[in-house]
């Protein structure tokens, strides 16, 4: 990533902290009167930032001495906190005390062998930020699902082996979507499908669940891992789908 580029996005970071720190509100607590800001934002930001600097090893060192030494704070305390750190990351890379290496992250081509990654889906256009993840923060340039090419006269099941020839890795948004008897909601039972077919052609590790927190569980899933998010939230799901990537070498 060049270095103007990483500059400009530490910039954007640090403006969307200072708005977030417009929200604060006090509350009453054991430890008395505590600032707080909107938990929704934080979180959504925090993990930005906790994507970004993953995401380069000449800030790895920095983000974990970060770790280590702030603990207990509020969400209004860290946010001030994260905005220093950045401003001291932005001002080590201008005086080029922190070394930004142009070519430390290079975009990703996942067409060797059967490495792409598939993106498995319901109706709801929240899969699409996850597409915009793996692009554009992850540089993935071997992304596939459904609609990337049209499925006119073929069957599922003929699309997804086709799919399964080429995909390394699966990642599965399951949304609330389908009303049940119960009053609840559970995901499109196609979705159900491609999770038991993934995992069953690439193995449980290879295959990463977003289960939004109103989804009905199906009756195995208690056993398997998965990432929850709140509402429309997605992205909260982006930093450890990140870990995970990393650990299946995918990044």
């Amino acid at each position: 990533m060049k270095k103007n580029k990483i500059l400009n996005h530490i910039n954007k970071l640090i403006e969307e902290g200072k708005i977030i720190l417009t929200t604060k509100y006090y509350s009453n607590g054991v430890m008395g009167n505590l600032c707080f800001v909107n938990e929704e934002n934080f979180t959504s930001w925090k993990c930005q930032i906790e994507i970004f600097l993953n995401s380069n090893p000449a800030f790895e060192n920095v983000y974990n001495n970060f770790t280590k030494k702030y603990r207990m704070y509020t969400n209004y305390n860290f946010t001030n906190r994260y905005i220093s750190l950045l401003q001291g990351l932005k001002t080590s890379i201008e005086d080029e005390i922190v070394i930004v290496d142009d070519d430390i992250k290079k975009e990703t081509s996942l067409s060797e062998g059967a490495n792409a990654i598939f993106i498995a889906h319901g109706h709801s256009n929240l899969w699409n930020e996850v597409l915009r993840f793996l692009r554009d923060d992850l540089n993935l340039t071997d992304v596939n699902y459904f609609e990337k090419e049209s499925q006119t006269g073929r069957s599922i099941a003929d699309a997804l082996r086709d799919f399964h020839k080429e995909t390394g890795f699966a990642i599965v948004v399951m949304t609330a979507e389908d009303e049940t008897s119960t009053n609840t909601k559970r995901t499109r039972q196609n979705v159900i499908h491609e999770i038991g077919f993934f995992q069953g052609k690439l193995g449980f590790e290879k295959v990463a669940i977003l289960k939004q927190d109103n989804v009905e569980s199906f009756s195995n899933i208690d056993g398997i891992q998965y990432i929850p998010f709140s509402g429309d939230n997605i992205s909260q799901t982006f930093y450890e789908l990140q870990r995970v990537l990393k650990r299946e070498h995918i990044i």
